[in-house]
């Protein structure tokens, strides 16, 4: 399968905040993470910083 894993970035330490995310989408400040059992988690305030899809992972920071 081909889900990634979306982690928060604060002040350089990362923290898993959904794992197997099947689809991202982004609305103004917010990221909305879409897993693939309908799982469904909002972030606001936040920017994707890093996107690595070799190694099926998303990192979010804050705005």
């Amino acid at each position: 399968m081909c889900e990634s894993v979306v982690f928060l970035d604060e002040k350089g330490q990362l923290t898993e905040v959904m794992p197997d995310v099947a689809r991202i989408d982004v609305v103004k400040n917010k990221v909305i993470c879409l897993g693939l059992l309908g799982e469904r988690e909002e972030f606001e305030g936040v920017q994707i910083i890093e996107a690595n899809l070799m190694e099926h992972k998303i990192v979010l920071g804050r705005l």
